[in-house]
């Protein structure tokens, strides 16, 4: 007769484990009640990391009021972030319609030139049915994604709010932080510069690429002679920090619109520039992106702008992949330091 030789689970275990359940009710309580302001909140969160070697500069070697250090920080993360970016959301707000009439134009052409095939198929797969849904997709999706202005505020007073308190508290903010750590010292310092590393790459590193690539999108498309090249050069930086599909999904359907509207040396032009130029420019400094900071596996950051998207919206582009970067983060460090 064999005899069960593993000892029973100690009642300080299932208090543990109980305690844990109920922490995690009450943090999904929270966090479904409070998700509508998570984008200000994880913004404050970025901006702390971004902003606190400066702070502690101005504050512990030049001496600095903490009030006075808080708000030149403030008006410099508003000129150089948010100004561009409400810039950018202004502009193609006032332009949507006519990028959605463009995308239209294109489908209309492509409509016409696969009449063969819907004689062979016995289906319209461009049918005036499938561009009106298409269309009205497009006319509901981008300007919920980019003229959100009064949650767009709300979120930036949540965001600098937090940000104060975070910036004031300073040390003892960072103490508590360690403190409230379930892991040991040593986990908790490798988790909170794995967690620099990761939002440094996606606030600094993601727009830094969309911006060479916006750049060099404008030179080909003035070049060229793109109608409303800037703006075209905007959304190419955009996309760009999708993986995989990126500026493609801009540049591609511009060279078949001119294409079908019989400019065919610009369309070659588009399509010749989009492969070798803006295709290239993005895989190297990706490259250098990523060997430089923090290096995210592109499904991350695809999956991440996705979801993103639905929960945040526009700033979803930024926060969506570092959510799942932190999340990536956390698991590891668990399993590294509770593996035995």
């Amino acid at each position: 007769m064999m005899i069960d030789s593993k000892p029973p689970i100690s009642t300080a275990v299932i208090k543990q484990i109980a305690f844990i359940a109920l922490l995690s009710l009450l943090g999904l309580l929270l966090f479904f009640y409070l998700k509508t302001y998570l984008s200000g909140v994880l913004g404050a969160l970025v901006l702390y990391i971004l902003l606190r070697p400066l702070h502690f500069y101005l504050i512990e070697k030049k001496k600095w009021k903490s009030i006075f250090s808080i708000l030149l920080l403030f008006l410099l993360s508003f000129v150089v972030m948010l100004l561009p970016i409400w810039l950018t959301v202004v502009m193609l707000s006032g332009k949507v319609m006519m990028v959605i009439d463009r995308y239209k134009d294109i489908l209309e052409l492509l409509q016409n030139k696969v009449a063969i095939l819907t004689e062979l198929t016995g289906y319209n797969i461009l049918s005036g049915e499938t561009l009106t849904k298409i269309s009205t997709t497009a006319a509901g999706f981008i300007p919920g994604l980019l003229s959100s202005t009064v949650g767009m505020v709300v979120q930036i007073a949540i965001m600098y709010f937090v940000l104060f308190f975070m910036l004031s508290s300073g040390r003892k903010f960072e103490k508590w932080a360690k403190e409230f750590s379930p892991f040991s010292d040593n986990a908790t310092q490798k988790l909170l510069g794995e967690l620099k590393k990761m939002t440094i790459s996606n606030a600094i590193g993601m727009p830094l690429l969309g911006f060479i690539q916006a750049l060099a999108a404008l030179l080909g498309y003035w070049l060229i002679g793109v109608d409303e090249p800037f703006l075209w050069a905007v959304i190419t930086g955009l996309v760009s920090v999708i993986p995989v599909v990126g500026s493609t999904i801009v540049w591609i359907p511009l060279a078949l619109f001119v294409y079908f509207h019989g400019n065919h040396p610009k369309a070659l032009a588009l399509l010749l520039y989009g492969g070798l130029v803006i295709s290239n420019v993005d895989s190297v400094f990706r490259f250098m992106v990523q060997k430089k900071m923090a290096d995210i596996h592109p499904l991350v950051t695809f999956f991440g702008v996705l979801i993103g998207i639905e929960i945040f919206g526009f700033t979803g582009l930024i926060f969506g992949p570092l959510l799942i970067a932190y999340f990536i983060t956390l698991i590891s460090v668990y399993k590294e330091e509770y593996r035995s």
